[in-house]
């Protein structure tokens, strides 16, 4: 079998002050979860040139949207040399359409285990999908499986998550919110604080202002249309996350093959 060549990644370097404002909420934090917008390239690109500084602040742990039942065959593949014998799992491989199985992502998860980063995959398996879908229970199952594997393998490491901004909220929408933000509540860092009540979990929201991504398809119509020449961090008054990360362009993540339905 022969196994497609995995690109390095190229590093997304913050200003200093928007730099420092994060590790401010990290070392705050034992849990910082990292909302985005699946199929980006950025996510990656800026958590793997910030992976020694959060190291620094006791994180040892990067936990993924990813199916639990990746976690060991993924470090398997990255602790490997990539040679003929050793595959990416099929979900990176043979990506499905919603833009989490790309090679950003896949080459974060093998920066962070050689450097002795433990790994979480946290979502749910196919196999336990169930009709009909009810958005909160996966939430609820996806911080289930989060603080097993915290417990379980690192204990006594912070973690940094990254998910679905979704999932990534930690405030409670108000009373006369929006009825799409209240239906879709708790989220997973919500039910994760609802387990682990004893732990500071908190949330960076990454906002895109122009750019492509890829969700079923490449898309060119991401973004708020207010220009931004740099990144800034914003605190709205009507947050759902902690901080907001703006960044000023998105670019559509990459993968080994054309995505397909699975």
């Amino acid at each position: 079998m022969n196994v497609p060549e995995i690109p390095e990644l190229a590093p997304y370097p913050l200003p200093e002050g928007v730099r420092q404002t994060l590790l401010d909420l990290a070392g705050q934090s034992d849990t910082l979860f990292i909302g985005e917008m699946h199929g980006t390239q950025e996510p990656p690109r800026f958590l793997a040139w910030l992976l020694e500084s959060l190291k620094t602040l006791g994180y040892g742990s990067l936990a993924l949207e990813l199916p639990h039942t990746l976690r060991a065959p993924l470090i398997v593949w990255a602790k490997s040399e990539t040679d003929d014998a050793t595959a990416p799992p099929p979900f990176f491989a043979q990506p499905g359409l919603d833009g989490r199985g790309n090679v950003q992502m896949l080459v974060l998860v093998r920066a962070a285990v050689r450097s002795g980063w433990q790994l979480f995959c946290f979502d749910q398996a196919d196999h336990e999908w169930t009709a009909p879908f009810v958005w909160t229970e996966r939430d609820r199952r996806m911080a289930e499986n989060l603080a097993a594997q915290w417990e379980q393998f690192a204990p006594n490491a912070k973690v940094v998550a990254v998910c679905g901004n979704m999932h990534s909220r930690t405030v409670m929408p108000a009373p006369d919110a929006d009825p799409f933000w209240r239906e879709h509540w708790p989220s997973c860092a919500a039910v994760l604080q609802e387990l682990r009540p004893n732990v500071r979990v908190n949330s960076l929201n990454l906002l895109f202002h122009a750019g492509t991504f890829f969700n079923m398809t490449l898309r060119d119509d991401l973004g708020s249309g207010e220009p931004l020449s740099a990144p800034e961090i914003r605190r709205p008054d009507n947050a759902h996350h902690t901080l907001y990360l703006h960044l000023p362009r998105a670019t559509a993540a990459t993968f080994l093959v054309e995505p397909a339905d699975p």
